[in-house]
């Protein structure tokens, strides 16, 4: 092997060393920014169900109150 191809060699280990780490973080940072975004959509869904669930009861008590039955059991 002559310089040229060592040093071609050499660099290539470094770059893709280099490069594999800067994907290693980048796959890590997408995979953090999921969990986050996954975690915030959880919270806002169980919001809307605890908001649809009152309406519903609300609902159910009017119906209740104009003489519609007992209304819907929960």
């Amino acid at each position: 092997m002559n310089k040229k191809m060592v040093f071609t060699f050499l660099a290539g280990i470094v770059a893709g060393s280099v490069l594999s780490n800067k994907g290693r973080y980048l796959a890590k940072e997408g995979i953090k920014a999921g969990i986050r975004g996954g975690r915030k959509l959880k919270e806002l869904s169980q919001q809307a169900m605890e908001d649809l669930e009152d309406v519903a009861a609300e609902a159910n008590e009017e119906l209740a109150d104009q003489g519609h039955g007992t209304g819907v059991t929960q």
